[in-house]
């Protein structure tokens, strides 16, 4: 059985606001950026976390390549 966990977290860089998601399967960890334009409402996360995470999971990639950056 796979050992799988994800986190998500979100903040502001300044000039926008950023979700980081970390997927770990087995030890096997990979990362992702997705951009908001502006601050997301609580309800924008979860719909993005709910609705958007498949799209968006198939853009992680490995830690040691270069990382991709996913816009709404």
């Amino acid at each position: 059985m796979e050992d799988i966990s994800v986190a998500l977290t979100v903040y502001f860089d300044g000039q926008y606001w950023i979700a980081k998601a970390e997927k770990n399967i087995d030890g096997q960890i990979t990362i992702a950026k997705y951009l908001f334009l502006k601050e997301p409402k609580d309800s924008e996360i979860y719909s993005f976390f709910i609705n958007g995470s498949s799209r968006f999971f198939v853009n992680f990639i490995q830690p040691s390549g270069a990382l991709k950056m996913c816009y709404p």
